[in-house]
């Protein structure tokens, strides 16, 4: 496999040498299909890359046309396509990011919106270009697009056109190797858990948006100086259905899969359109095929080009803990959906020192306490005070980047992603500012608390592992990891050994012990176990029907007659 390390050189360089034994009207053929590979490229950065897919992308690539057709119909000069270029680049990266930022910020949950808003907005687009038909042209076109000086589409802006795929290619490709690609990767995987860790999931895929319509732009800008026109066509869905096609059957997970994707179907349906009269039946059979049988693409199997720059691991950065007092008060909240009261009139002081167990039966309302104060669900009244400050988290990365962190019930781990990267994607959460996220990503670092876990869980040197081949047990101590590796200043615990054996259960509890006694922070941790209550608890708070029941030592609450009554506890 490593002879494939630089696939995308390789293709590259495939690219370059195709004219050499091609004609030049194939050149010329081949020349259109790598601007729709260009195209489909954009899709899969999105779709591939974050999880999230754009129905609609054919809008930005006519959009980039229409502006470049626009500023060189006339005449065209090195001026006249450079100001083509910048718009065709411009102006669907701030559309693209706008819109992002208008879906993405209301929901977590708005892939199939987004996707189906996407395809809105290239209807929407065919519709504009036809009734604006003194910009446009409108059913007949933008007519009379100029070469690029210097260039003849027939003959040598082939090389104009693999210059620029190769320019996207390797920019994507840097991209891919520093904290933000990881960060889609991790997006695709569990975007809740990013947010966790205090990342802006929303802006980031946002801003790969924005990236993905800026190169489908360019790609659009090269298809009117190629074609000499842009028609409304270029607009709509049909268009954005072949780009989805392509990044599909050439591999979306690759970079160099939408291009040959585009390549291959682009080059088979033009034979079959002079030979066979139902030649579409053929093209969509090789979809589904595709679709069915190698869900990863034609190209699926070619291994990512990332690279690892190690830092000096003998140079260990120790933090220091130094013991900081937090609190959050929690006053009089109440929280409805609809009808049913979930919370109601909650009080509750959380922070200080040590560890604080929350139980209470089975929908007592502890989880949606801590959705509460990391910002999954909404306050309906009262407030929740943190470190002698008002706080209304909107989003749980919210919650995060005040410091405080959440692990699940469940574990929540990144599972196509290695052990070392889950594991380096949260300590960058705490130390990464947005110039850093855009450089080349660094392994290897390490922490006086790193060393003690990795002491504690020798299973986290096997940093090559993908986190989904963990055990259940392991994905649960490398959530924990993560969530202490973030920096908290107060940790939220949901059930951190549900799932686990009694012997990892004793293990986890060891290792929550020692972090807390280590870093000296506070931690709640909502258990039903009592005996990791008993063994862990300095205060217990216990719930019942959403509002506080009573808080005291382990003894008092085993005592208090109204816990008798509503609660009983198990053990493993």
């Amino acid at each position: 496999m490593a002879s494939f390390r630089n696939v995308n050189f390789y293709a590259l360089a495939f690219i370059f040498a195709l004219p050499l034994f091609i004609d030049s009207f194939t050149a010329y053929e081949v020349g259109l299909y790598l601007i729709f590979g260009l195209a489909a490229l954009g899709v899969a950065s999105c779709w591939g890359q974050a999880g999230f897919l754009p129905l609609g992308q054919a809008a930005f690539f006519g959009l980039g046309a229409y502006l470049y057709g626009y500023v060189n119909v006339e005449q065209a000069s090195v001026f006249s396509v450079v100001e083509g270029l910048f718009l065709a680049l411009l102006v669907p990266a701030l559309l693209a990011f706008a819109l992002g930022k208008l879906v993405f910020s209301r929901t977590s949950s708005s892939g199939p919106y987004f996707s189906l808003i996407t395809l809105a907005v290239a209807m929407l687009a065919t519709q504009l270009a036809l009734v604006f038909d003194g910009v446009t042209g409108g059913f007949n076109g933008l007519n009379g697009i100029n070469d690029i000086p210097g260039t003849d589409r027939y003959e040598n802006l082939y090389w104009v056109i693999a210059g620029a795929v190769a320019v996207v290619l390797l920019s994507l490709q840097y991209l891919e190797n520093t904290p933000f690609g990881l960060l889609l990767n991790a997006i695709r995987d569990n975007e809740q858990r990013v947010d966790l860790l205090g990342y802006k999931s929303d802006q980031l895929k946002s801003i790969v948006f924005a990236i993905s319509a800026a190169v489908s732009g360019l790609a659009g800008a090269l298809y009117s100086v190629h074609q000499g026109i842009v028609t409304p066509q270029a607009l709509g869905f049909f268009l954005s259905a072949e780009f989805v096609i392509w990044a599909a059957v050439g591999g979306r997970f690759t970079l160099v899969g939408p291009i040959a994707g585009a390549l291959v179907m682009g080059m088979v349906s033009s034979e079959l359109k002079a030979s066979f009269p139902y030649w579409e039946v053929i093209v969509a059979s090789i979809f589904i095929v595709v679709v069915l049988f190698l869900p990863k693409g034609l190209l699926g199997w070619l291994p990512a080009t990332k690279k690892r720059i190690e830092e000096d691991k003998l140079e260990e950065a120790v933090s220091g803990s130094s013991e900081k007092r937090v609190t959050l008060a929690i006053n009089d909240v109440s929280v409805s959906i609809g009808p049913v009261n979930i919370l109601s009139s909650l009080e509750m002081r959380l922070g200080g020192k040590g560890i604080q167990c929350l139980i209470g039966p089975n929908g007592a309302g502890k989880t949606s306490a801590f959705n509460t104060m990391t910002g999954v669900l909404p306050l309906s009244s009262g407030t929740l005070v943190w470190n002698g400050e008002r706080f209304s988290p909107r989003k749980p990365y919210d919650a995060a980047r005040r410091g405080i962190g959440r692990k699940l019930q469940i574990p929540c781990v990144f599972p196509s992603l290695s052990v070392e990267e889950n594991i380096h994607l949260a300590m960058w959460a705490s130390r990464s500012n947005k110039k850093s996220l855009f450089r080349v990503a660094k392994y290897g670092k390490r922490s006086a608390s790193l060393n003690a876990l990795y002491e504690a869980m020798p299973f986290l040197e096997q940093g090559e592992v993908l986190a989904g081949s963990l055990s259940v047990g392991q994905r649960q101590m490398l959530d924990f990891t993560m969530t202490c590796l973030a920096e908290p200043d107060l940790l939220l615990l949901d059930e951190p050994c549900a799932g686990l054996s009694p012997v990892e259960t004793k293990t986890l509890i060891d290792i929550i012990k020692n972090y807390i006694a280590r870093e000296r922070k506070p931690c709640v941790i909502i258990e039903h176990d009592m005996q990791v209550v008993e063994k862990l608890a300095d205060e217990v708070l216990v719930m019942n029907q959403g509002s506080m029941l009573c808080f005291g030592s382990f003894d008092f609450v085993r005592e208090n007659e109204e816990v008798r009554a509503i609660y009983t506890g198990g053990t493993k």
